[in-house]
């Protein structure tokens, strides 16, 4: 029986076509490890189990401390873990989940099963075992715990392993010698494959080497994933998936990739007949060896598929399927709705396909459906007692809300007629988060805007202003209502503390608000031409500045102090300032931090003099009549210095061009332009975390691959962290508060997604998640991940959870 990893979807367009038998729901995370037997075995990061293909009955699961790396396969089921007090190496029943064998060894991170031995290689070694566990050998790899995640190949006695994040190591298992070893930047990112004593290695320097030897036999086109079949090697090599002579390199066939492919980190694999490659990317390709194009279909994932039997995990269920066709549509009106009735009653249990059948009995299929959401969301459903759940738990969160496309698939289904119908759902459930994460979208998506507005700032006025997050806000906020317009002006005008009103106004009134909406931003201190504040604020009388402030006079008899502030980002610049009497004059900065050792690329020596020297004694007879620190080359009120540290232009008084001064931009080096999806949620979590927030300090902002457009806060300055900006600020950058965007997968999920994005969009492209961190210096910094939806083309932060935090 041909099995081979494919990916969710394929089920979903391949033919002859398959149909599902059974759905199980499971844990987060849960992934399939491999088939054998008829029984289907999963992992999750603390539990190993196995179900029934046939019938998706639970068959055992084992609960562990921890589960690192699991491999099944000739009636053996290996399994890394912790069980509390040891790294464990375990062997268990196939058919009960009952241990049969354990090693203590380091924790294994790549298995390999023979006919004859096992091979698990740990951080430092390869531990060699009979079947039933005996210790035959160990191998040294590694002289240290490098923290590496190994991969491994082998052929006869020859193993070849990643040593380190940049290393390979082939050693003999027999005589326990290492016989060649290659550094390479990305030697621990790919694969290993290893065949008739050729060995390849994917990387930066990637080849095909003589595996004993180390010799090069024929050198890889910056390939990264590969994949073996007989005599034809496939890579992908750039945009290219290319087919060569395992023996000599030589190219057989090229097939350019689809462009949604191109930017996606795709995978190869082979099928366990040796006769198919698998392509995956934005849709998975099966090639011949020959290069024939066997099939091509979406993919989503990783499943378990053979010729007669499917098994994949979509959306926090388990699925098996068998060959079969989905019911045609009926004819007669009875049995179209007997059809629908039937699919709504197991609505949760249904794959992407199914669900695309009952959009198409979208009449008889609606009511019924909707009265189902109702019942869960109230936590009542009478029909189906085996199914037991209130309306805020794992329920509702994995089985129902946690369906990627339910969104886009609700939007299908209902139409404008049936707003009446969500608008009286709403009414019902109130403050259920049903109406938040679904019925409320629904109706911004569908409804009239301005016919709603009352009833909905109604709702909004019940929640409050401190309310982190109320989607009945963008229902007013997107209006034209004279009501809603009204009440973005107020929130504007409102003094209270922080307010998701005022956030989403600003954000949204635009020319709606005309010349008192325009007042009301400005008094705000929101939007372009709002003075900027690049200088320190100086109390009243110098007695209440910083203690150990150093107090000098000049040659000429004046007083100046010297003193830190952290105006531009960094607690330890340095600035000096005539005192007159109690008052202290405009502020200097000097172009340098007192703390050195935390001071990133900030100078450790000013005009040749040690700056802890000039800190102590030689600044009063430096800077008080000193032009340099003065100097405004483009007479744009900020001296060259302060332009320097963030890399603006000193040469120019508008640094992007957008005809506003530096000293008054908010973003001065961005000029306004159109936005798309990217910009538009760059901008909103910008906005969530730092509107209404203290945020009066200058910032660097990152976004990767992204053209600078202007966006700011009610308060603070936002330069882009830009190869310009970079090159200008030269060796006075020094420290920032740095803010920068980040894919929300390197802390919250298990494997980075295919794309590699660092926007995930899910539901269509109408939500999204993205890490949005803030770091002010050492030790000092925050991150937050920030859940957005897309509605009339804006978008909305839903929740955000903390990250990290330094």
């Amino acid at each position: 029986m041909l099995t081979t990893l494919l990916a969710a979807k394929f089920l979903l367009a391949i033919e002859p076509p398959m149909v599902r038998k059974w759905t199980t729901f499971v844990a987060p995370g849960t992934e399939i490890v491999g088939s054998e037997g008829g029984i289907c075995f999963y992992k999750t990061r603390e539990t190993v189990g196995a179900v029934d293909e046939a019938t998706g009955k639970n068959l055992w699961s084992k609960v562990l401390s921890a589960v690192f790396k699991v491999k099944v396969g000739q009636g053996l089921v290996l399994v890394s873990t912790y069980d509390g007090k040891f790294q464990t190496f375990l062997a268990l029943d196939p058919k009960t989940g009952a241990e049969a064998h354990r090693q203590n060894f380091d924790q294994v991170r790549q298995i390999s099963i023979e006919p004859n031995r096992i091979i698990a290689v740990d951080w430092m070694k390869a531990n060699i075992l009979t079947r039933d566990f005996k210790l035959i050998a160990t191998v040294p790899i590694c002289g240290r715990n490098t923290g590496a995640d190994y991969h491994i190949a082998l052929e006869g006695d020859i193993l070849a392993s990643t040593l380190s994040s940049h290393t390979w190591v082939v050693v003999d298992l027999k005589t326990k010698k290492r016989l060649w070893q290659r550094k390479d930047d990305k030697a621990g990112t790919y694969p290993i494959i290893m065949s008739r004593g050729l060995l390849l290695l994917n990387g930066e320097s990637g080849g095909v080497y003589e595996a004993r030897t180390g010799k090069l036999v024929w050198k890889l086109n910056s390939a990264t994933w590969s994949a073996l079949s007989g005599d034809t090697c496939l890579s992908r090599e750039k945009n290219d998936y290319v087919a060569r002579d395992w023996m000599t390199g030589k190219e057989l066939w090229r097939r350019p990739m689809a462009p949604e492919d191109a930017r996606l980190r795709s995978r190869l694999w082979l099928s366990e007949d040796g006769k198919t490659f698998l392509a995956d990317g934005a849709r998975m390709t099966a090639f011949s060896p020959t290069g024939e194009v066997r099939w091509t279909a979406p993919v989503e994932g990783p499943m378990i598929a053979g010729e007669d039997r499917w098994v994949a995990i979509v959306d926090g269920r388990m699925m098996g399927y068998r060959r079969g066709k989905l019911p045609a549509i009926p004819e007669s009106a009875e049995e179209r709705k007997k059809l629908a009735e039937a699919m709504v009653k197991d609505f949760e249990f249904l794959d992407e396909r199914e669900r695309d059948l009952l959009i198409q009995l979208r009449k008889e299929a609606l009511d019924p459906l909707l009265k189902r959401f109702v019942r869960w969301a109230k936590g009542e459903e009478p029909d189906r007692p085996d199914l037991k759940f209130t309306s805020e738990n794992f329920f509702l969160d994995r089985r129902v809300l946690g369906f990627d496309g339910l969104y886009s698939f609700m939007k299908k289904m209902v139409t404008k007629e049936d707003v009446p119908a969500l608008v009286n759902i709403v009414t019902d459930l109130d403050k259920s988060r049903w109406n938040e994460e679904l019925f409320i979208p629904l109706i911004i998506e569908h409804g009239d805007i301005e016919a709603l507005t009352p009833l909905f700032l109604e709702r909004v006025r019940e929640r409050g202003p401190r309310a982190a997050f109320n989607l009945s806000v963008p229902v007013v906020v997107l209006s034209r209502h004279p009501d809603a317009i009204k009440f973005m002006i107020d929130a504007l005008n409102d003094d209270a503390p922080y307010s998701m009103w005022r956030r989403e106004a600003a954000l949204h009134i635009g020319e709606k608000g005309g010349a008192e909406g325009s007042a009301a931003l400005k008094r705000l201190g929101y939007g372009p031409g709002i003075p900027s504040r690049w200088l320190p604020r100086m109390p009243e009388n110098f007695a209440e500045l910083y203690k150990d402030s150093k107090v000098a006079k000049d040659k000429k008899g004046r007083t100046w102090v010297l003193f830190n502030d952290d105006a531009l980002g960094d607690s330890w610049d340095v600035y000096i300032a005539e005192l007159k009497g109690t008052k202290l004059e405009r502020p200097t900065y000097l172009g340098f931090s007192e703390m050195i050792e935390f001071a990133g690329t900030e100078p450790q020596s000013y005009r040749g003099m040690a700056v802890k020297e000039i800190i102590e004694k030689e600044w009063i007879n430096m800077f008080p009549d000193d032009p340099a620190i003065r100097r405004d080359s483009d007479k744009d009120g900020l001296p060259d210095l302060v332009e320097a540290k963030f890399g603006l232009n000193p040469k120019s008084a508008d640094t992007d061009g957008d005809g506003l001064r530096d000293d008054v931009d908010r973003c001065p080096n961005a000029a306004p332009r159109p936005l798309g999806d990217r910009e538009k949620i760059v901008a909103a979590a910008l906005a969530f975390r730092y509107f209404d927030r203290d945020n009066r300090t200058p910032s660097r902002l990152t976004a990767p691959d992204m053209e600078p457009f202007e966006t700011y806060s009610n308060e603070g300055v936002l330069v882009w962290n830009t190869p310009e900006a970079r090159r200008r600020s030269g060796k006075v950058s020094g420290r920032l508060r740095s803010i920068s965007f980040r894919a929300p997968w390197l802390h919250f999920i298990d494997q980075e997604p295919k794309d590699g994005d660092w926007i995930q969009f899910s539901e269509g492209g109408t939500k999204a998640v993205v890490e949005l961190g803030q770091v002010d210096g050492p030790l000092s910094g925050s991150g937050e991940r920030v859940t957005l939806i897309k509605l009339r083309g804006e978008w909305f932060v839903v929740s955000s959870e903390r990250a990290w935090i330094s």
